[in-house]
C-alpha cells in the first residue's frame, strides 16, 4: 500500500493485494539474507567497515571541496577561514568515532524529507550538548532538489547542451544504439552527460551546505567557547553526511533527466518546425490536471518503484543498476521507435544540437559545401559555416540540395552535384548576417570578447588587430586592420597570422619587416563571415560619374605620380575631384600622362566630387584654429603624416610665431608641413629654430603635402606678374647692394636699390625659360638665390608725396624685422631743419652725408638699432629693404633726358672746395656750379651727361653717382621788382646755406661798387650817413637782395638770421637798424638748394679764387672811394696742416695776385684822381694827386713787404 501510495497509480483492488504480499515475500527475504551477509562481515572485520568508509569519504570530499573553501562564506566568518579548513580532524585514537546520524546516511535515490531533517538537526543538538535550542535559521533549503527550480531547470538546460556539443561525433549513434538494444547494462553512455550535467550543480550546493555548516559551526563555538580543534571536529561531524546526501541526489536526479530530455527531443522536438537552437527545450513542461501518467511520469514511477527495492533490500546493488538500465534505454528506444528510427533520432538531435542555418528565402544550409573561390585562384575551400568571400559583410551559403528550386542558380560552371561538381546548384543570403558595426557604438572591451578564429587558405588563423604600413601611402601611415584586408597588392584580402603559419615576410615587398610585430600572413577564405574587410563605396561626382577606387596623379607640387584613392584637392586646394571610371563620365583631362598604355595614369577623365565631399565644413573650422576630431592622417609625398598644429615664424608671417593648421606654402611655392615621425621627409635645415629643444617649434622634418584628405592644403600663392609676362618667384633672396652682407627674403616685389621701381627675382620653374633680364649678381644663380632673372613688375608703385601717407597705410618692414615709424620727424645734420618723412630716408644720423642704405625709426624701442643725432636727439632705427615697395623716397624727379633724379645725392661745388664743409647732401634739383644756368640732379644709371668732377664715381670718397641732367621742371621765373630784383614768392622756401644756416631773404647790403669817400667833418659823414675812417667819411648806398647773390664775393652768399654763419665786418651790419644798419651781423655761402635762389655767375670771377671778406677803409681825399682786399683766413687741405713746399708756392701765388689786384686798384684810383682834377683848381688837385698817389704806393708797397715776411 506505501508503494502504491507513493508513486500515485491507482489499480484494480484484486491486483493491489496480490503486488502486496509480493513484494512482503521479497522484502522478507532479502532482509534476511542481507542481515546475514551483515553479520558475517561484522564478525570477520574487528573494524567498522562504514566507519572505515566513511573515514575514506571524509578525507576524499575534503580535498575536492577545497577550491569552494570560503566562497560562499560571509564576511562576518572571515576571522575564522584560519581554523575553518576543509581537511578532515587528526585521529589520536582516544577520541570519539565519527558516527553520523542514522536518519542522514541514505541510499542514493532517497528525497529528503522532514524526517532527513529532523535527524539534522538532532545530530546538531547532540554536537552541541543542548537539546532544548532549534536552529531552524541553519536549515538547509527544504527542496533538495533543483530540477524543481526555474533557474536550475536553465542551468541543467544549458550544461546538457554544451555537454553534447563536446562529445565526439560518434557519441550521438552509440548512445543511440545502446537505446535500441534494451541493454541491461551499465549505461556508460549516460554516464559522461551526467557527470558534465551535474558538476556545476554539486559544486553550487556544496558551496552552500558549506555555509549553513560553517555558520552553525560558528555560532555553537561563540556560545560554548570551543577551541579550533573542537570546532573543526564538530564541522567534519556535520558537513560529510550533508555532502554525501548532495552528490547522491544530484546525480540520480540528473541521470533521469538527461534521459527524459534525450526522449524529449527525439519525441517532440522532431517535430517542431522551429529549428533553432532552444536549450530551454529540455525544461519538463508544466504538469498538467489530466489523471493520465505522460511518458515522463512512468518512467518517473518506474524509477522510484526501482529505488524502493533497492532501498529495502529487495534489490542487489547490480540488480539495482540493470533494471534501471533496463527502465532508461527501454524508454529512451521507445522514443526512437516511435519517431522513425536511428537515424531520424539522429537528425533530430543533431539538428537540434547543431540546428540548420537557414537563409532568407527559407533554405537551409548545406553544411559543409565546398567552393571554388575565385580571389584565391580558383583553389578549392570547405566552409562550415555562411561565408563572406567574394561579398564582403554579406554572409552566404551553398543551398542543400534537398531544398529543391530554392535560393539562386549559381553562375559557376562547377555548381552541380555530378562526381567533379561541387555538390550543389543553389545558393542564398544567410539569415544571420555578421553585425556591423555602428558610428558611435562602443565596442566590447578585449578581455571580455571571445577570440574568433578567423580562417585562412593554409590553415592558418589570422591575428587580429594586426598593423600595416601601405606602400602606396607613403610606407609610414600605420593602420590598425582588425578584419582581412586587399590593401598591398596581393590581389586577395589577407591578414597576418599567428605564429609562423602561412607565408613570410611583408605582402607588399615579400620581405621580412622589422617595422611590424608579425612575420607571416595569409590570404583569407571568408570564414566566419564579416571579417573581410568591405570595398568601399565609390566615390561620386557632380556630373554622376563614380569615383575611381585607387588612381595615379602627379601634382604640381610634387612632381611625380602618387596614388589617390577617393577625392583629393590637389593642384586645386580646397574643391575636391577625382578620376573617373570609364571613358564617358566626366571631363578629358588635359594632363599629357592622362590615358592608357605605357607611363600614363590609366584614366582620361575626371570630375569634380559631389558636395558631401567637399572640404567646405572642415576649412570653415581650420580657419577658426579648430581641428577635426579625431586629427587625421594628413598624407605627404614621404607617406608621413602631418603634425597638426605647428609653429613658425618666418618672412610671410612677418618674422611672427604663428601656430598653423594647415599644410603651409611659406618660402615655397608648395604645400608642405613638419610631420610626427622621426626621420621622414626633410630635415629643416633652413630654419634655426626647427628643433625640440627649448625655444624650438618643436618638430624638425618637414614633406609635402599631397592633398590627402581634401582641405588641407593652403591656397596656391597669387602669381606676381612682370612687365615682361614672367612669374615673380614667391619668396625670393636677393642681397642687397646697399646692405652688403645681409640676404633679404621677400615675399613680393621690392623696390630694393631702385626705388618706386620695384621688381622680384623671376620664378624658374614657373617662367619660361630666360624669362626677364639675366642678372649679374654673383649669387644670382639656382645654388645661390635659386633664381637667375629679374624683371620690374607689372604693377606700377603708387608713389607718394614726402609727408603725406598712401591710402590705405602699409606696414614697412625693416632688415630685422622692425616695424617702421610712419611719419616720422628728423634733423638732419646737413640740412639743419626739422624735416617730416612718410618714406625711408638716407640721412646721416651720427654725422652728415649720406649713407648707402635707407633706413628708419622703428615703433618698437627693442627692435633695431640705438643712435644720436649731432642735436642730441635719440632714434631707434633700422635699415628698410625696400618692401612694400614706394616707401625709399618720395615721387621720382625726372630730368630733360627722361633720367630720374638721385635723390638725395651728394655734390661738392668747386667754388667752395677748399672751404669746410665743401660736401653736402642735396634732396632736389639744385642751381650750383650750373654752366646751364637750370637746375640739375645727380641722375640714376647711366642715364644723362657724364659727369667730369673728379669725385663722381662709386667707389670709396665718391659720390655714389656716376651722370648728372637738367632737371625737367625747372625754377618757376619771379617777375622782376623796380630795382631788377626778382620778386620774392608768396610761400618763402628755407634756403640752406654752407654751414646748415638759413637765408634772411630779404635782406639790406651795400656793395663796394657803391660806396665813396668824402672829406668832411664826423659830424658832417653822419648826418649824411657815412662812416669816419681814417678821417675821411665813407658813404655806401643799400640795396635790397631778394635771392643769393655774388656782390664782393666769388660764390654767391646772403645774409643769416642769429649768429648763424660768419659773422661780417662791414660797418653797416654794426649799426641797428634804427640807425641805417642792415638789421643782421652774420652771412654765410649759399648751397644752390632750393633752386631758384641763385644769382647767376659772373663770366669775369676766376674759379681758383680764395674766400675773401669784404673791407671798407678811408683814404686821403673827399668823395674818392678807395677798395683794398684783405685776406680773411688761411685754411690748409681739406681742413689739416700744408706741407712748407706747398705753402711756399701758395705765398708766392698770393704775391702775384695781391700785385695783380694793386694795379687794379691803382687803375680805378687813377681815374678817380682824373675827375677830381677836372672839378678841383689845379694847383690843390696836383698836390691832391700826389698825396694820393704816394698813399696808394705806400700802402701796396706795405701790403707786398707784409705778405712776404
Amino acid at each position: 500500500r506505501d508503494i502504491a501510495m507513493s508513486t500515485h497509480r491507482t489499480l484494480p483492488s484484486k491486483w493491489a493485494v496480490g503486488v502486496v504480499l509480493a513484494l512482503a515475500v521479497v522484502c522478507a527475504l532479502a532482509a534476511v539474507g542481507q542481515h546475514a551477509v551483515r553479520r558475517t562481515e561484522m564478525e570477520s572485520s574487528p573494524t567498522d567497515p562504514r566507519k572505515v568508509a566513511l573515514e575514506r569519504t571524509l578525507h576524499a570530499l575534503e580535498s575536492r571541496l577545497s577550491a569552494t573553501k570560503g566562497k560562499s562564506a560571509g564576511s562576518k566568518l572571515a576571522e575564522w577561514e584560519d581554523v575553518l579548513d576543509h581537511a578532515a580532524p587528526e585521529s589520536t585514537g582516544s577520541e570519539e568515532p565519527l558516527h553520523p546520524a542514522p536518519g542522514i546516511h541514505r541510499l542514493p535515490g532517497e528525497a529528503w524529507t522532514a524526517e532527513d531533517q529532523d535527524a539534522y538537526d538532532a545530530e546538531v543538538q547532540r554536537a552541541v550538548g543542548e537539546t532544548d535550542h532549534e536552529y531552524d535559521e541553519h536549515q538547509l533549503p527544504s527542496p533538495l532538489t533543483p530540477i524543481s527550480d526555474p533557474k536550475m531547470q536553465k542551468e541543467y538546460a544549458k550544461n546538457m547542451v554544451r555537454m553534447l556539443k563536446q562529445l565526439n561525433a560518434g557519441y550521438i549513434g552509440e548512445l543511440l544504439t545502446w537505446a535500441e538494444s534494451g541493454s541491461e547494462t551499465e549505461n556508460d553512455f549516460i554516464a559522461p552527460l551526467v557527470e558534465g550535467i551535474e558538476a556545476p550543480l554539486v559544486k553550487e550546493l556544496d558551496a552552500e551546505a558549506h555555509k549553513k555548516v560553517t555558520e552553525t559551526v560558528h555560532e555553537i563555538g561563540l556560545r560554548k567557547d570551543l577551541s579550533a580543534a573542537e570546532m573543526k571536529k564538530m564541522r567534519a561531524r556535520l558537513l560529510v553526511p550533508l555532502l554525501l546526501r548532495i552528490r547522491a541526489r544530484v546525480h540520480q536526479q540528473v541521470e533521469v533527466y538527461t534521459v527524459q530530455m534525450l526522449r524529449k527531443v527525439i519525441v517532440e522536438y522532431a517535430k517542431d518546425d522551429d529549428k533553432g537552437v532552444n536549450p530551454n527545450a529540455f525544461i519538463p513542461p508544466a504538469g498538467g490536471e489530466e489523471k493520465k501518467p505522460t511518458p515522463d511520469q512512468e518512467l518517473e514511477y518506474s524509477l522510484r518503484d526501482i529505488d524502493a527495492l533497492h532501498a529495502k533490500g529487495v534489490l542487489s546493488d547490480a540488480d539495482y543498476e540493470a533494471q534501471k538500465s533496463k527502465v532508461l534505454s527501454d524508454w529512451l528506444g521507445l522514443a526512437i521507435k516511435d519517431i522513425g528510427g536511428k537515424e531520424k533520432a539522429r537528425k533530430a538531435l543533431e539538428e537540434f544540437l547543431w540546428p540548420p542555418i537557414m537563409t532568407k528565402d527559407g533554405c537551409r544550409c548545406l553544411l559543409p559545401f565546398k567552393y571554388d573561390v575565385p580571389e584565391l585562384k580558383g583553389k578549392m575551400i570547405e566552409y562550415r559555416e555562411c561565408t563572406d568571400i567574394g561579398s564582403p559583410g554579406v554572409a552566404w551559403c551553398a543551398v542543400d540540395p534537398d531544398d529543391k528550386n530554392c535560393g539562386q542558380e549559381s553562375e559557376d560552371k562547377r555548381a552541380h552535384e555530378g562526381e567533379d561538381g561541387l555538390g550543389w546548384t543553389r545558393w542564398d543570403e544567410c539569415v544571420t548576417q555578421p553585425e556591423q558595426e555602428e558610428e558611435g557604438e562602443e565596442t566590447v572591451a578585449a578581455e571580455e570578447q571571445e577570440p574568433v578564429k578567423v580562417r585562412t587558405e593554409r590553415g592558418c588563423t589570422c591575428r587580429l588587430p594586426f598593423e600595416f604600413y601601405p606602400q602606396n601611402m607613403g610606407g609610414q601611415r600605420k593602420l590598425m586592420m582588425t578584419a582581412c584586408t586587399t590593401l598591398g597588392g596581393v590581389g586577395a584580402h589577407w591578414c597576418a597570422t599567428e605564429g609562423s603559419c602561412g607565408r613570410n615576410g611583408n605582402p607588399e615587398t615579400g620581405k621580412p619587416d622589422h617595422s611590424l610585430s608579425w612575420t607571416h600572413w595569409d590570404k583569407c577564405i571568408g570564414e566566419p563571415a564579416g571579417y573581410l574587410l568591405p570595398e568601399p563605396e565609390k566615390k561620386k561626382t557632380v556630373q554622376g560619374c563614380e569615383c575611381r577606387e585607387t588612381w595615379k596623379f602627379a601634382p604640381r607640387d610634387i612632381g611625380h605620380e602618387v596614388v589617390y584613392g577617393g577625392c583629393t584637392d590637389a593642384d586645386s586646394p580646397g574643391t575636391a575631384w577625382c578620376a573617373v571610371d570609364g571613358h564617358k563620365c566626366g571631363t578629358t583631362s588635359e594632363d599629357p600622362k592622362a590615358g592608357t598604355g605605357h607611363g600614363k595614369y590609366g584614366w582620361t577623365k575626371w570630375d569634380i566630387c559631389e558636395k558631401d565631399e567637399q572640404p567646405t565644413e572642415v576649412q570653415e573650422d581650420l580657419e577658426k584654429g579648430m581641428l577635426p576630431h579625431p586629427v587625421p592622417f594628413v598624407r605627404t609625398e614621404s607617406g608621413c603624416s602631418c603634425m597638426l598644429p605647428w609653429d613658425i615664424s618666418t618672412a610671410e608671417t612677418g618674422n611672427k610665431l604663428q601656430t598653423q593648421y594647415t599644410c603651409q606654402r611659406y618660402d615655397a611655392n608648395f604645400a608642405w608641413c613638419p610631420v610626427n615621425e622621426k626621420n621622414c621627409g626633410h630635415d629643416s635645415v633652413m630654419y634655426g629654430k626647427a628643433h625640440t629643444g627649448k625655444g624650438g617649434w618643436g618638430w624638425t622634418h618637414w614633406d609635402k603635402c599631397v592633398g590627402d584628405p581634401p582641405g588641407f592644403l593652403a591656397p596656391e600663392k597669387t602669381p606676381v606678374l612682370t612687365a615682361k609676362g614672367c612669374k615673380c618667384k614667391v619668396p625670393w633672396k636677393y642681397e642687397p647692394a646697399s646692405i652688403p652682407g645681409h640676404e633679404v627674403t621677400y615675399v613680393g616685389c621690392a623696390d630694393i636699390d631702385s626705388p618706386n621701381k620695384a621688381w622680384c627675382a623671376v620664378d624658374p620653374e614657373l617662367s619660361d625659360p630666360d624669362c626677364g633680364m639675366k642678372s649679374e649678381d654673383s649669387k644670382a644663380n639656382l645654388h645661390g638665390y635659386g633664381w637667375t632673372h629679374w624683371d620690374y613688375c607689372m604693377e606700377e608703385v603708387q608713389a607718394h608725396e614726402q609727408g603725406e601717407l598712401p591710402e590705405p597705410v602699409e606696414e614697412v618692414k625693416t632688415l630685422n624685422g622692425c616695424t617702421c615709424k610712419m611719419p616720422y620727424e628728423i634733423t638732419p645734420s646737413d640740412v639743419g631743419v626739422t624735416q617730416t618723412f612718410t618714406t625711408c630716408n638716407r640721412y646721416g644720423i651720427a654725422h652728415g652725408g649720406t649713407h648707402t642704405y635707407w633706413w628708419c625709426p622703428v615703433t618698437d624701442p627693442s627692435c633695431g638699432r640705438k643712435s644720436t643725432f649731432p642735436s642730441g636727439e635719440v632714434v631707434f632705427w633700422d635699415k628698410c629693404v625696400g618692401e612694400p615697395a614706394g616707401y625709399l623716397e618720395p615721387k621720382p624727379v625726372l630730368t630733360e633726358q627722361g633720367c630720374e633724379c638721385l635723390l638725395p645725392f651728394e655734390f661738392g661745388p668747386d667754388v667752395l672746395k677748399d672751404m669746410e664743409p665743401n660736401r653736402f647732401t642735396y634732396t632736389s634739383c639744385i642751381d650750383i656750379q650750373s654752366s646751364h644756368a637750370g637746375a640739375w640732379c645727380a641722375t640714376r644709371g647711366a642715364c644723362g651727361t657724364p659727369s667730369v668732377n673728379a669725385n663722381a664715381h662709386t667707389g670709396p670718397d665718391g659720390y655714389g653717382w656716376t651722370h648728372w641732367d637738367k632737371c625737367k621742371e625747372q625754377p618757376e621765373a619771379r617777375p622782376a621788382l623796380p630795382d631788377g630784383q626778382p620778386a620774392l614768392p608768396a610761400v618763402m622756401p628755407k634756403l640752406r646755406t654752407q654751414h646748415g644756416c638759413a637765408c634772411k631773404l630779404p635782406f639790406e647790403y651795400a656793395p663796394a661798387r657803391d660806396c665813396s669817400i668824402e672829406d668832411k667833418e664826423e659830424a658832417a659823414c653822419e648826418a649824411q650817413g657815412g662812416d669816419m675812417q681814417g678821417g675821411w667819411c665813407v658813404t655806401c648806398v643799400s640795396h635790397t637782395y631778394t635771392e643769393c647773390v655774388r656782390e664782393d664775393q666769388e660764390a654767391a652768399w646772403c645774409a643769416v638770421d642769429g649768429e648763424c654763419g660768419v659773422k661780417s665786418k662791414d660797418y653797416k651790419s654794426k649799426l641797428p637798424l634804427s640807425e641805417g644798419g642792415y638789421g643782421w651781423d652774420h652771412w654765410d655761402h649759399c648751397i644752390g638748394e632750393p633752386a631758384g635762389f641763385m644769382e647767376p655767375p659772373s663770366q669775369e670771377v676766376s674759379a681758383k679764387a680764395e674766400t675773401h671778406q669784404l673791407a671798407h677803409r678811408q683814404t686821403a681825399g673827399t668823395g674818392v672811394q678807395v677798395e683794398s682786399v684783405t685776406k680773411k683766413e688761411v685754411h690748409g687741405a681739406r681742413g689739416r696742416d700744408a706741407p712748407k713746399e706747398e705753402e711756399d708756392g701758395d705765398q708766392k701765388e698770393e704775391i702775384k695776385d695781391l700785385a695783380k689786384r694793386m694795379s687794379l686798384s691803382i687803375k680805378s684810383l687813377d681815374k678817380k684822381i682824373q675827375k677830381l682834377d677836372q672839378e678841383a683848381v689845379a694847383p690843390r688837385g696836383a698836390a691832391v694827386s700826389f698825396s694820393l698817389l704816394f698813399l696808394a704806393l705806400a700802402s701796396a708797397l706795405a701790403l707786398v713787404a707784409g705778405r712776404a715776411e
